[in-house]
């Protein structure tokens, strides 16, 4: 990036909207589990790249309602209002030429709390498909 123009935009991804293939490379790191429209988040991140973008992702993803976490655990639920599955990822990434992709899975039968989980995360670089 060095001598290349930045441009961060002070903006949450449900509202990036006018942005349509405007951008070389999109950077998104652990967030769609803490935004209240995930769709939305992706659609805007697949629009806003050129074609032949670069996508730099992270995130984690749940199958399991709660992920590995119990119901009274407030702040799990609170801090972190979503929880994607992992078929809604895999969709969105059928997007992009892969260039590095490595998908770590969780699956315990128990916690401590009782809790059967289902989760993991996914850390994606890939190019937007013409």
């Amino acid at each position: 990036l060095l001598g290349k123009p930045i441009t961060l935009l002070p903006i949450g991804g449900e509202d990036l909207l006018g942005h349509d293939h405007e951008f070389d490379t999109v950077i998104s790191i652990n967030v769609l589990d803490h935004v209240q429209d995930a769709l939305r988040v992706l659609q805007n991140t697949y629009n806003s790249l050129k074609p032949g973008g670069v996508l730099i992702w992270h995130d984690r993803w749940f199958d399991s309602p709660l992920g590995c976490r119990s119901s009274k655990d407030y702040m799990g639920t609170t801090l972190h209002p979503i929880r994607p599955k992992f078929a809604v990822f895999s969709h969105f990434l059928t997007h992009f030429e892969p260039l590095y992709s490595r998908i770590t899975v969780e699956h315990i039968d128990s916690n401590p709390a009782g809790v059967k989980c289902d989760g993991g995360s996914i850390y994606f670089i890939g190019r937007k498909k013409k």
